[in-house]
């Protein structure tokens, strides 16, 4: 899990996945020409239109050491970016799902 205290992922986009809901992701294949999910404030840091048709081949004869590179720069999201409400460490998450799944059996019986 990317919002989890251990990942190595940045503390800005742990911060961003907290805070971005649903409305805050955009489908577009402005970043890279290939079509994904991508969370709109990083789009707009990295001065990105979502909007853009980028269908030109993917080149990589540039300055990759200082373009915007994404998921690195540009933040990619999914569905269930709404459902994070906070940074854990993966001993909480893991302690979540157990207690999630003992619950469920007790409703079962």
């Amino acid at each position: 899990m990317v919002a989890a205290h251990e990942s190595l992922a940045e503390n800005a986009y742990r911060d961003m996945l907290v805070n971005c809901s649903m409305d805050d992701v955009a489908t577009t294949k402005a970043v890279s020409g290939v079509l994904a999910t991508w969370m709109k404030p990083s789009l707009e840091k990295a001065g990105i239109d979502p909007a853009a048709d980028n269908r030109t081949a993917i080149d990589f004869s540039g300055d990759i050491a200082s373009a915007n590179k994404a998921w690195k720069h540009v933040w990619s999201a999914g569905q269930g970016v709404g459902q994070i409400k906070r940074s854990y460490s993966v001993a909480e998450l893991v302690d979540e799902l157990h207690q999630g799944y003992l619950a469920s059996q007790q409703r079962s019986h």
